[in-house]
Order: C-alpha cells, then sequence, then structure tokens
C-alpha cells in the first residue's frame, strides 16, 4: 500500500474493519438468529448490548439491531459459540481464519478509538487482507474493500472518521504518525504518563529539539489516558501553537490558533462550549472544580511570560503539560526527550520506505541503515524528510550532506533568540569539536561564571547540547553541541574564521599550561606554582591559579585577586584556591587574610594533600608571621607526610628562628643532601645565615668571640663557594656579605687581640678582596672595609682589601633581546643571571648573543643583585647548531640571501638560499614571510643553519 498521509492510512483502515464487522453480523443474522432467541444468541454480552443500546439510541432514531453494538471481539466470540448452528463451509472457513482474525481486534481498537497505531498495523492488516483477497468465503464485502485497497493504492474512502467516544472531554488531535506507529518510544510513554499521573507536578514540559517527536509522544500518551479508568482528568484540552511545517519542498508556514494569554485561553475554551472571553482568568473560572490537564504544544512560538499568566489563571485542578524546544525555564518539570534509539531509527527508515514504495532503501543492508540514521542524527523528523525528498526525486546522498533545509527549521528561531553569551559558547563548542568541562568553558570563553552557568542553562533548555560524565570522583558534566546545533553551525550559521583562531589559539594555550604545571608537580613539587589536582576537571582551575601566581610575582595583586575569585567559583571546595589565594597575600604582607585562607585550604585538604598545605602554612606563619612556635608541629607535620628536601629545610629555617642552631643544622644538612637547582641555593643561604645568627649568639650571649668570629667566617666561605660554583642570587649574596660583616664587627669590636686569629682574618680579606666586584655594589660595603682596615691597623698587618681577579665562571645564554641590549645566562652551577651587551669584553661579539650559546663571564653586581660582567664567547663556538627550532619573520631581501628577524628576541639573523630546506621553495621568500629555521654560530655570529629551514 502506497500511502500520502497519516489520515489516509486510518481512513483506509476505517472502511477495512467497517466492511469486516458487517459481514461478521451479517453471517450471525443470517445463519444463528433464526436459531435461538435472544439469551441464548448472545448469551455473557446481552446486558452490555442493552446498555449499550439504551445510551447510543435517540429517540428519532429508527430502532438498530443489537447486533450492530457488538465489537469485533464479541462478534468473533459468538461465531466461535455458535459455529455448530452455520453451515460446514462457512464454519470451516470461519475456523480457517479465526486465528488471523483474533490479531486484528486491538488494531481495530487503536483505529476505531482514534489511538495511536503500532509501527506493524498497517503492515499486518494487509497480511491478513490478502489472506481474505485470496478465499473470501462469507465476507464479500471486505473482500471487495480490499480489492479496491490492493489495486487502488490512492483510494481514500469518504468516511468521517469517528469521535470517540470517552468519559472525558477532550479534543486531541488524529495522531500523525499513522503510517508507521509510534517507534520506539514505549519506555518513554510510560514515564511520561507516570509523570502526569504523579499529580505532583503543576507543569511538565516535554522538551528536545525540532523533530524528536515531543507532540507524538505526547498525543500518543494522552490518548493512553483516555483508556484508564483510573484516569483522574475529567477534560483534556489541547491547543498547538505550530507555526510553520516542514516538507519535501521546504518550510510552509501555519496559521497560529494564538499569540498571547488571552488567545490561548479562548483557544482552550472551545471544546467547553465557552465564548468569547475577557481575560484568561475566565478560562480559570469554566475550569474551576474540574481536574482538568491544559496541554500547550510548541510553546517556543510565543512569549513564556504569556504561559506563566494563563497558568497563574488556571485553578490548582489543572496541570499544564507543554511541548517545546526551549520550555518556560522555570516552575516546570522538565521531561527531556532526545532522538531514536539507533535501532529504532531504523525501523523508522524502513517502515516509511516501504509505506512510500521505496523498497530500494528499505531493503537496505543494517551497515548501510545505520550510515543513514546517523547522518540524520536518529532524528524521526529528519528521517521522514529525508524519505519524501527521496520520494519526491531528491538523490540520497546529496540529501544527506546538505540538509540546510532542514536544519534551518530546526534550529534557526532558537539560534536567533539565544542570549550574546549562549552564541559565544555555541561556537566555542564547535571550535572546540570536542566535549569541554564548565571550568574549562569559563578559562576559554573570558566569560564570568555566572554569565557561563546562565548561558550553560540557556543551551540546554534549547535542547542544543548533549551531556555527559567525567571519569574519577564527584560528578563533574562535559558539556557538546548536540549532532543537529553542530550541522547547523556547520551548514547554515558558519562561525567566522578569526573566531575558529582564537578559540583554538586559547585551548593550546590551555594544554600548554597543563603541561608545564605537570611538569612543575614532577620536578618542583613544593614550588608555589605546583598546583594540585584532584581530577582532571580541575585542570582549568589550576590554569587560573598559575596565572594569579604569575601575575601577582609581576605586581598585579588585583588582577590576581580577580582569577583568584573566578578560580573560587568553579570550585569553591578545592584547597588549591585558598592556598594559592594564602600564599599571594602572604607575599603581599597581609598575614591575618593570609592566616585565614590557610586554615580554610587545611579544613578543604585531604588526607594526602594536607601535608603540602601544611608546608605552605608553616612557612607563611615562620617567615611573615614571625611566628615560629605556631609553624613547627605544621613544619613537623609536612615531613612526616612528605620527607622532601623542602620539608627538611623549612624545619631548619623554623629551629633557626627559635635559636635552636644543632636541631637547624641537622634539617639544612639533610636538605642540602637532596636540594638542586634553586633549593640548593635557598639551603644555602640559610646555612650561611645560620652561621651568621650562630656568632651572634656565640659572641653576645656566650661571650666566645673567637668561636663566633670562626663560625662566621664558615659562613663566609661556604656562601663564597657556592656563588663561585655559579650558585647565585641576591639574598645568598647579601646573607654571605651580611655574615662578612658580622665577622669582622666580631674581630674589631669583640676580639681584644685580632692576632689570635691571624690566619682566619687573613682568610676573611681574601674572601672579600675575591667578592669586591659584587659587595661593591651593596650600601654596607664601606662598613666592611672599614672594619677590615682598623683591625689591620691594630694588628699591623697588611691584610687590605682591594681589587683582584675575579674567579671566571661559565654558563649558557637562555635569552637576549637585541632591541633592549640585554639578556640572562643559565651559570653551570643553576643560577640565572642578567648581563647586558656593554659588558662585552669584545663589542663585535654581540652578533653571537643567542640563547644556546656558551660564555664566560666574572661576577659583578648592580642595583639589583649579582650579575655578569666581562662577558666573552667561546671561540670557537662549542655548538655550531644549537637545540631547538626558531621562529622568525624574513625582514629584507636580496637576491641569494635574506635577514631573519627572530621572534622571541628580536634579533636579525643572515639566511642564505642554502639555509631552506628545499632550494625551489626560494621564489617564495619575501618580505614577511613566516619561517621555521635552527641556528648555528659561524664565523660571523648567528645565522640560519643550512638546510633547515621551512617556510610555515
Amino acid at each position: 500500500m502506497k500511502e500520502s498521509g497519516p489520515v489516509l492510512v486510518r481512513q483506509r483502515l476505517y472502511a477495512f474493519f467497517e466492511a469486516l464487522e458487517t459481514d461478521l453480523r451479517d453471517v450471525l443474522e443470517g445463519w444463528v438468529v433464526p436459531q435461538v432467541s435472544r439469551e441464548q444468541m448472545f448469551g455473557p454480552y446481552l446486558q452490555a448490548l442493552l446498555e449499550r443500546e439504551a445510551k447510543e439510541s435517540r429517540p428519532e432514531s429508527s430502532p438498530a439491531r443489537l447486533l450492530d453494538y457488538l465489537h469485533l471481539s464479541e462478534a468473533i466470540a459468538l461465531l466461535h459459540m455458535h459455529d455448530r448452528r452455520l453451515p460446514s463451509d462457512i464454519a470451516a472457513h470461519f475456523r480457517s481464519t479465526a486465528q488471523f482474525l483474533d490479531e486484528l481486534v486491538p488494531i481495530r481498537h487503536r483505529v476505531m478509538h482514534i489511538r495511536s497505531l503500532l509501527i506493524d498495523d498497517p503492515e499486518t492488516v494487509l497480511r491478513i487482507a490478502a489472506v481474505i483477497a485470496k478465499n473470501p468465503g462469507p465476507w464479500t464485502r471486505t473482500a471487495k474493500v480490499v480489492g479496491r485497497l490492493i489495486s487502488e493504492p490512492e483510494w481514500a474512502p469518504l468516511i468521517d472518521l469517528p469521535t470517540p467516544v470517552s468519559r472525558i472531554l477532550q479534543n486531541l488531535p488524529l495522531p500523525d504518525f499513522d503510517e508507521t506507529g509510534l517507534v520506539g518510544r514505549g519506555e518513554e510513554q510510560r514515564s511520561l504518563r507516570k509523570l502526569i499521573l504523579d499529580g505532583r507536578q503543576p507543569v511538565v514540559t516535554v522538551a528536545g529539539e525540532a523533530g524528536v517527536g515531543k507532540t507524538a509522544l505526547t498525543v500518543s500518551t494522552l490518548y493512553s489516558l483516555l483508556d484508564d479508568p483510573e484516569c483522574p482528568f475529567e477534560a483534556i484540552l489541547w491547543i498547538s501553537l505550530k507555526a510553520e511545517i516542514l516538507t519535501a519542498a521546504g518550510v510552509e508556514q501555519l496559521t497560529v490558533a494564538a499569540r498571547d494569554a488571552l488567545g490561548i485561553a479562548e483557544a482552550l475554551g472551545a471544546p467547553l462550549g465557552v465564548g468569547f472571553l475577557e481575560t484568561a482568568s475566565q478560562l480559570g473560572e469554566n475550569l474551576r472544580g474540574i481536574p482538568a490537564l491544559v496541554v500547550i504544544d510548541n510553546l517556543e512560538t510565543v512569549d513564556a511570560s504569556e504561559v506563566i499568566t494563563l497558568f497563574d489563571a488556571l485553578p490548582v485542578t489543572t496541570q499544564l503539560v507543554l511541548t517545546s524546544r526551549v520550555g518556560l525555564g522555570q516552575l516546570e518539570r522538565r521531561f527531556p526527550l532526545g532522538p531514536l534509539r539507533q535501532r529504532d531509527a531504523q525501523h523508522l527508515l524502513r517502515a516509511l520506505a516501504r509505506t512510500r514504495g521505496l523498497e530500494v532503501i528499505a531493503t537496505l543492508a543494517d551497515r548501510e541503515m545505520v550510515s543513514i540514521v546517523d547522518a540524520l542524527r536518529n532524528n524521526p523528523l529528519a528521517v521522514k524528510w529525508f524519505i519524501l525528498a527521496v520520494e519526491a526525486g531528491g538523490q540520497p546522498e546529496l540529501l544527506l550532506r546538505h540538509q540546510e533545509r532542514l536544519l534551518e527549521y530546526c534550529v534557526r528561531s532558537i539560534y536567533d533568540g539565544l542570549t550574546a553569551a549562549a552564541k559565544i559558547l555555541l561556537e566555542l563548542l564547535f571550535a572546540l569539536a570536542r566535549p569541554a568541562g564548565f571550568g574549562e568553558l569559563v578559562v576559554l570563553s573570558g566569560l564570568h561564571v555566572d554569565e557561563t552557568r546562565m548561558a550553560l542553562h540557556e543551551l540546554q533548555r534549547s535542547s542544543l547540547l548533549d551531556l555527559d560524565t567525567m571519569g574519577g570522583p564527584g560528578l563533574v558534566f562535559l558539556y557538546s553541541l548536540s549532532s543537529t546545533a553542530y550541522q547547523f553551525t556547520e551548514q547554515v550559521q558558519p562561525v567566522a574564521t578569526a573566531t575558529l583562531e582564537e578559540v583554538r589559539r586559547r585551548d593550546s594555550e590551555l594544554r600548554r599550561s597543563e603541561e608545564r604545571r605537570r611538569l612543575d608537580e614532577e620536578q618542583r613539587g613544593l614550588a608555589p606554582q605546583a598546583v594540585r589536582l584532584r581530577s582532571d576537571a580541575d585542570e582549568p582551575v589550576a590554569h587560573l591559579l598559575r596565572q594569579a601566581l604569575s601575575m601577582s610575582k609581576r605586581g598585579d595583586l588585583d588582577s590576581a585577586r580577580e582569577m583568584i575569585a573566578q578560580a573560587h567559583s568553579l570550585a569553591p571546595d578545592y584547597f588549591e584556591v585558598p592556598r594559592v589565594s594564602a600564599f599571594i597575600e602572604s607575599m603581599a604582607g597581609n598575614l591575618a587574610i593570609a592566616t585565614q585562607q590557610y586554615e580554610k585550604a587545611l579544613r578543604f585538604a585531604s588526607e594526602t594533600s594536607r601535608p603540602v598545605v601544611e608546608f605552605f602554612f608553616a612557612g607563611h606563619l615562620a617567615r611573615v608571621g614571625h611566628d615560629p612556635q605556631r609553624a613547627l608541629p605544621l613544619a613537623q607535620a609536612a615531613h612526616q607526610g612528605l620527607h622532601q628536601p623542602e620539608t627538611a629545610n623549612i624545619l631548619g629555617q623554623i629551629h633557626m628562628y627559635l635559636g635552636q642552631h644543632k636541631l637547624a643544622e641537622e634539617y639544612f644538612s639533610e636538605a642540602a643532601a637532596g636540594a638542586s637547582g634553586k633549593l640548593a641555593m635557598i639551603v644555602v643561604t640559610n646555612r650561611v645565615n645560620l652561621r651568621r645568627r650562630l656568632a651572634e649568639s656565640v659572641a653576645d650571649e656566650e661571650r666566645k668571640p673567637v668561636d663566633a668570629f670562626r663560625i662566621a667566617i664558615e659562613g663566609v666561605e661556604l656562601g663564597v663557594d657556592a656563588m663561585r660554583g655559579g650558585t647565585i642570587d641576591r639574598r645568598l649574596d647579601e646573607g654571605t656579605f651580611e655574615c662578612a660583616r658580622e665577622a669582622a664587627r666580631i674581630v674589631a669590636r669583640r676580639i681584644s687581640d685580632p692576632v689570635l686569629v691571624q690566619d682566619e682574618l687573613t682568610r676573611l680579606a681574601e674572601l672579600a678582596d675575591s667578592m669586591r666586584n659584587v659587595w661593591a655594589a651593596l650600601p654596607d660595603w664601606p662598613y666592611l672595609e672599614r672594619d677590615l682596615q682598623y683591625v689591620n691597623e691594630r694588628t699591623g698587618s697588611s691584610n687590605e682589601v682591594h681589587a683582584t681577579v675575579a674567579v671566571e665562571q661559565a654558563g649558557t645564554i637562555t635569552s637576549y633581546f637585541d632591541d633592549k641590549g640585554y639578556g640572562f645566562l643559565l651559570t653551570d652551577g643553576g643560577s640565572n643571571l642578567f648581563f647586558g651587551r656593554f659588558s662585552l669584553e669584545v663589542a663585535g661579539d654581540v652578533t653571537y648573543l643567542f640563547p644556546g650559546v656558551r660564555v664566560r663571564f666574572s661576577l659583578g653586581a648592580n642595583d639589583r643583585g649579582p650579575c655578569a660582567i666581562e662577558l666573552r664567547v667561546d671561540h670557537p663556538p662549542s655548538q655550531p647548531v644549537l637545540p631547538g627550532r626558531r621562529r622568525g619573520v624574513v625582514v629584507t631581501l636580496q637576491p641569494s640571501y635574506c635577514f631573519v628577524q627572530d621572534v622571541p628576541t628580536g634579533k636579525r639573523i643572515f639566511m642564505h638560499r642554502s639555509g631552506l630546506l628545499s632550494a625551489a621553495e626560494w621564489v617564495r621568500v619575501l618580505p614577511g614571510v613566516n619561517v621555521e629555521f635552527e641556528v648555528m654560530i659561524g664565523s660571523k655570529g648567528a645565522q640560519v643553519a643550512p638546510g633547515s629551514a621551512a617556510l610555515v
């Protein structure tokens, strides 16, 4: 049967059942009625038939046969009961077809009572009709109707479909899915029915994207309520606000029944016999005391406030069921409806193709079916559109690739109504093309947390998002565009290229930030920047916290606090948020706030993360709060839990502040054994400071100046040896100098006969000589010179502090800024030192100043601390080709060479045409072109290594 619509399907089925029931009644009337009494004839069905006759008869109508009130199942049962009274040929024919007739009973109920047809109802009727057509027997009327149904696929009997008789007043529409029945929504229908009957939900919204079958599910569910004797409603009132319909030819506009609360109320009042209404509250007055269910279909076509106005006007005995792509956003209990399951979408596609005579599609293999329904997003409307379009002559492959009309119909009105923030998130998720967590969306969009939350809620209400969950502790949602929203953005509403590039840049930056965080956690586990995660969901928050630390380091406290506030909004119970906040406030000198934040971090920290917070809290109390007694148990707990060089170092510091010098040295020694890099420098500085403090104590409290002097000298030697080995920073420099000053003060003021420490005094002068280039920049340098001069005069010694040849050190340039004339190098001892262009011993060596180049230097100082002076580039260079690829821009061009400006350093680098990986690329080299390359150090300085450059 080739059908052209749901009404036609039902009319044709109605004609079949009407003919079949007439044939059954005629057999009973012709062969059974004459032989038996009325009581024998109808047996157990007599009373029900009499009640139907009394209820349905009208005084003005002619008497009807009692047989006319038989249901199909009752007629079949009576034929079974009286088959011995039938002629043998009719009885034999009835027995041969009885099994098929029983199959028709539930289908007849759905057809005659305007209930939702099942997917195989039309096919079942056709199959049984074909059996009857081969051997009609006494079913003569049925055979004629079957003949027309089979021979005339477009035959539409002129039948007025009956209005279903029900105790419930209703104006429900005909189901619009009779061609196939309601496919694959059994579980959803049971759940929706239960929700409606629950009675505790005054407003239920069936929400989903366009075409998923919200109306079909709702209509089918409501018809099932009509058959339920327990149904609590006395009236089910329906209004559709659908403004357009999708056909194979495109979108057709419809006349909307209402636009506001009053119009909706008038349309709903029509089945009640209510005429003109002045206000929506008049409908409420008419419904007062009546348990009613008001159903508004396609709510999104009107302002939701109008429906809220109507809801407020209705009595408490009235419930609302809405279907909407968006929903009210308040009051409602949402019933989300997604696409069909893949198998059900395949069933729908096959059934529609078969009813439309498209056997080539109906008989496709499962694999091909899956590819089609996946391309159509398992959306029932999309499947129907596809079949209608193919039937109209469309090419399946092109239809699947170009769904612009369908997508425009499904999404356009929703998209146009989105706020700016929601559109930003939609474009962001499209550009990412992967699920993203809430924190990621905040960081990547630049929106405030509250803006992001509201925009996501808006997209969810509009059925434009899919949700998933992230594995691990806690419930973390991942958001992505629904397949419909993604295809709409791709095909109908493309995102600007600049936006795509910016999103991908931010995403790449976030990924790099996480890589650096992991590296910090592995290599510098107790550095402030080593933010620890509870799960992967914390990555965006950790990114914000690391940004806050960087901002505070630059002195931008306001921006840092804004970042902390964002992080707190995203993860209010994440211990690292108050921990980082406390660290920043502690560095800013805000003792009370920092202490409060550290206490909060301790409350949030898990058992494994608690020692980390205790470590930072102890350092804060000891160094900023000057409360080593309170800091001690925290530091001890941190060391017990972590047992790292850092925790040993903080314990040493606290014992040093408490005057427990022996314990302090034990912990400093433990820390030194495992420390490297910056921590090693900190530990050395602490050990120098410990000796200065111990020297002060021994000299002033124990009155042992000679011992004190020797302790101070030991501290000076420790610091100077470290700096000579390349472990250099301002604090170590100043700490060592203060230790030297303390030694000079003791020998000048406390030791009555300096000759007793002549050897140590000579050593002190030598150490001061070796550090003169560095210490001469310190403001207290003259006092050290004065004290040593005073001691020399007392002893008659020639130990004078004078300039000596500085110890040469080695290192590697890490950065150089050609336009600014300065850079930084990494000493072989692991310290970063500043150097200036004018510190070069050979001015021409400026062409060699490039990251990776090996240099030698002497230690000097400026107003910011130690720096490299007397800089000498290694000749010949120890590394002809420097590690790592660089990126630059061509700035000048000659026939066989050009100069490329290195992006990080701003340095202009010579590149011969042989520097290109492919010589044929030379014709594309123009000013402004981007180049990636390696650098070698040649006889004329830095230049592009041969065969290493590629245009990008």
